[in-house]
């Protein structure tokens, strides 16, 4: 009696075990599609702004000065170039940690479309630490691409500073601008609504286990901090 009472436990617990597995692998196929569709949005939607500044430069000083338009249509071609390799990491699955990642490569196009919008830049950043995860570097990455390509498109400032550091067991990116600012808490309260961008990134430090934060007002400029874990691993694996 009593043996029957464990395999029909064990039966019970087998099954309860592939539901488990399924629920996984299903939730696993969501938050793949999820990643991609945030990944592409974020590489085609900050390259679309990079191409229409420089388009719109070179437009303007067609008739001006050709020098000043071919320089301007180089740029976007560059820009074009660059878009379509990122693209193509992409969807050559970005999410693998040793894939090779440059911070410096890969944010000095964004540090040259905010100077050529005529935004003064100041930026420090550190090399890259070869123990922080590329999971974390990634994600930094994107807080930087898409904060730059807000600051251009709403922020109507002349100054950001850029600063990005790591310390023994974290990452600590600032991004700060002296534009016109918006209501920060009116963001939190309707971020949901806000579609891919900035809740994009929120998401992508909750699932590292870092943290995300903007601080903005109307008038006062906007500040972003993202901190996260350089083993973020390490961190889900203990908690």
């Amino acid at each position: 009696m009593e043996k029957e009472i464990l395999l029909n436990q064990l039966n019970k617990s087998q099954i309860e075990l592939r539901k488990y597995a399924s629920e996984i692998a299903k939730t696993s196929v969501l938050e793949e599609r999820t990643r991609i569709a945030r990944d592409m949005h974020d590489n085609i939607g900050h390259s679309l702004t990079a191409l229409q500044i420089q388009l719109r430069k070179a437009q303007a000083f067609f008739d001006i000065d050709s020098n000043e338009s071919k320089t301007a249509i180089n740029a976007a071609i560059e820009v074009a170039t660059s878009s379509l390799q990122d693209t193509r990491a992409v969807l050559n699955d970005l999410t693998q940690s040793d894939t090779k990642f440059s911070m410096e490569k890969k944010i000095k196009p964004i540090i040259s479309t905010l100077k050529q919008s005529g935004i003064e830049v100041e930026e420090s950043i550190e090399k890259e630490d070869s123990s922080c995860n590329y999971a974390t570097l990634i994600a930094l990455f994107r807080v930087i691409q898409e904060g730059s390509t807000n600051i251009i498109k709403h922020s109507n400032a002349n100054k950001v500073s850029i600063k990005l550091n790591y310390t023994k067991e974290e990452a600590h990116l600032i991004i700060e601008d002296n534009g016109i600012g918006f209501d920060s808490e009116k963001y939190y309260e309707t971020k949901d609504k806000k579609g891919l961008g900035l809740v994009g990134l929120a998401e992508r430090f909750e699932l590292i286990r870092g943290s995300f934060k903007i601080n903005s007002e109307c008038g006062k400029g906007t500040i972003i901090i993202a901190t996260a874990p350089k083993n973020p691993v390490k961190i889900i694996g203990e908690n």
